[in-house]
């Protein structure tokens, strides 16, 4: 049945920047959660990346501040009371598959653009840590570039006792690494994804060889990370989500010993196949969305912006404190995980696997895959000291 018209949500108009936009809202006390159609729309994250917001209802103006709802039973008692007030046909009409839900509440403080791009990156992690690994197992793609990855960083990393990871999950590359009987450091921005690792870790009986520190890789310079390390690493999109790098290089430089590994997994700047897929539907401005910075949601098959590099910008960038080598890339010509529906059926990805690894150790191709892997190792004596 459809809901009575005196059942209906009220609207209100959210503001980002010269944009305009007429959403349902609910308020439960002094908040007020508006909720976005589809797991596409582009206005949760501009306005996540804002921190705060101007509302206009019933007339009248007013800033809010803005963050995801992360917890799963806040998140189904809400979306059960936008579908008791919408009525159920009316609800799957306008939310046929509900997307973000945000709480908008009321100004309480000073912000920064920073502060609030630390809370976002904070929040959408926190929200997809209960998902996060049985959504890469169950995608074939995402799992084989796992696997390739896992391979490299054995190769780099074989007898190094204690290495530093940034960007850890749920622990899809540390526990492997840690059943190998490495000691390892885990940093991460999101708390509960700290958690799943520290769970994981335990139920495989490999905690005491485990630290977690949550923190931002940009903080890498005052993180409590006691001693030196003996390599590292940090792939699929945790260095992808630093507008600057800089801070990361000097925070690795600190702590590595002379010629320590440090394996660097990135979201790679002109993915070949991804490009002509696109180019070929005219979807012009997916096709050449990396060559933005950063690449914005909407744009990429990521929850947050995106920064994606060459393998020499990512070098450049690494250096004078290390130096780089041994470029391996991973998605030349088995195609990016989001096109598996596409692609499923018409393909042996044990076939193309074999071809993207020979095809992926060799120049110039290793430089156009969906991401790349790279041994960055530290410099025994930098040529000058990173400013």
């Amino acid at each position: 049945m459809v809901g009575p018209p005196d059942r209906l949500p009220p609207t209100l108009d959210l503001r980002l920047g010269p944009q305009r936009l007429a959403l349902r809202y609910l308020a439960d006390g002094a908040e007020i959660y508006v909720l976005a159609a589809g797991s596409a729309a582009e206005w949760p994250s501009a306005a996540l990346r804002q921190g705060r917001v101007e509302v206009v209802r019933n007339g009248r103006g007013e800033r809010r501040q803005v963050s995801l709802v992360v917890d799963a039973a806040e998140r189904a008692r809400q979306l059960e009371r936008f579908r008791s007030a919408c009525g159920e046909d009316r609800f799957r009409d306008w939310y046929p598959r509900p997307g973000r839900l945000l709480r908008l509440t009321p100004v309480d403080g000073p912000s920064t653009a920073a502060r609030a791009y630390d809370a976002w990156l904070r929040s959408e992690f926190d929200a997809a840590a209960s998902t996060y690994a049985d959504a890469v197992r169950g995608n074939p793609l995402e799992a084989y570039q796992r696997e390739r990855s896992l391979a490299y960083l054995r190769r780099h990393l074989g007898g190094r006792r204690r290495l530093l990871e940034l960007g850890c999950g749920p622990g899809l590359e540390t526990l492997p690494l840690l059943r190998d009987g490495h000691e390892i450091v885990a940093v991460d921005v999101s708390s509960e994804m700290l958690e799943r690792l520290g769970a994981n870790a335990r139920a495989e009986g490999v905690s005491e060889r485990l630290a977690r520190v949550q923190g931002r890789l940009r903080d890498l310079p005052s993180l409590d990370l006691e001693g030196t390390f003996d390599g590292g690493y940090s792939t699929f999109g945790a260095l992808s989500c630093e507008p600057d790098l800089s801070p990361v290089r000097d925070g690795l430089g600190r702590r590595f010993a002379p010629r320590a590994p440090f394996v660097a997994g990135v979201l790679n700047r002109t993915p070949a196949l991804e490009g002509t897929i696109y180019a070929a539907t005219a979807r012009w401005r997916r096709a050449t969305a990396r060559l933005r910075s950063p690449a914005p949601v909407g744009l990429t098959r990521y929850s947050v912006d995106c920064f994606a590099y060459s393998p020499a910008g990512l070098a450049r960038r690494f250096a004078p404190f290390f130096d780089a080598s041994d470029v391996e890339g991973l998605g030349i010509v088995v195609p990016p995980p989001d096109l598996l529906g596409r692609f499923a059926g018409h393909w042996s990805l044990d076939r193309l696997g074999r071809l993207d690894a020979r095809v992926g150790r060799t120049a110039p191709f290793r430089a156009l895959g969906d991401h790349f892997l790279i041994c960055l190792r530290r410099a025994s004596a930098p040529r000058t000291e990173a400013a």
